[in-house]
């Protein structure tokens, strides 16, 4: 488990009066990749989409009813009015 640490402690550790202390610590504890790095998968899904398998798409395909009855939606889990498909 993770320990957190009081603002005293933090400045102790770190030197730094605000912000950014906890990350210091967890980047010289758990690991050295930037934020940059870690999030860019992420990033990926947002532009290219997220990948649909076989059991999202059922998901998706048997709550459609209900999605049909908001218009939002309608705008995310619909494709021209019917379910994404697998992908």
């Amino acid at each position: 488990m993770t320990k957190l640490y009081s603002r005293r402690e933090m400045l102790r550790r770190t030197g730094r009066r605000s912000g950014g202390g906890h990350k210091s610590i967890l980047r010289s504890s758990y690991g050295t990749r930037s934020f940059a790095e870690l999030v860019q998968p992420a990033i990926g899904f947002c532009r290219e989409g997220v990948p649909i398998d076989a059991f999202f798409a059922r998901s998706i395909r048997g709550a459609s009813g209900n999605f049909r009855k908001d218009p939002g939606s309608v705008k995310l889990w619909l494709v021209d009015g019917e379910p994404h498909k697998e992908s």
